[in-house]
């Protein structure tokens, strides 16, 4: 299976994140680690709000760490909302669905000047 070019992300129906994983992770491993040892990827975006898959470089962790992680991201306020620590691709599009379902709920609620969800 070839890796889709970035701009056919945007024609994927967002309800979809295990198609959207599976191309989050094939990018991963073509994308340069980071110093802290991590990988990182947008998933899919809705609005102000960003869902990334971030894997760590083998051998950069412990044991007690997961391997995968899925976050939602506020562009505007720039930190996470939320995360989740994940073992293996099929828990994190469990937990990439979950995280993109919040992301449509907050961008459908809009937000007011200066204030935060």
């Amino acid at each position: 299976m070839n890796a889709l070019p970035s701009d056919d992300l945007h024609n994927l129906p967002p309800d979809q994140p295990a198609r959207l994983l599976m191309i989050a992770q094939r990018r991963l491993s073509s994308c340069p680690a980071a110093a802290n040892g991590t990988k990182s990827v947008v998933v899919a975006a809705c609005g102000d709000y960003v869902v990334r898959l971030t894997a760590f470089v083998p051998g950069m962790i412990t044991n007690s760490v997961s391997p995968l992680w899925v976050e939602l991201y506020d562009t505007c306020t720039e930190r996470a909302l939320d995360s989740a620590g994940c073992n293996d691709l099929s828990e994190a599009t469990a937990a990439a669905e979950e995280l993109l379902a919040e992301a449509k709920i907050l961008n459908a609620g809009g937000r007011q000047s200066g204030t935060q969800p």
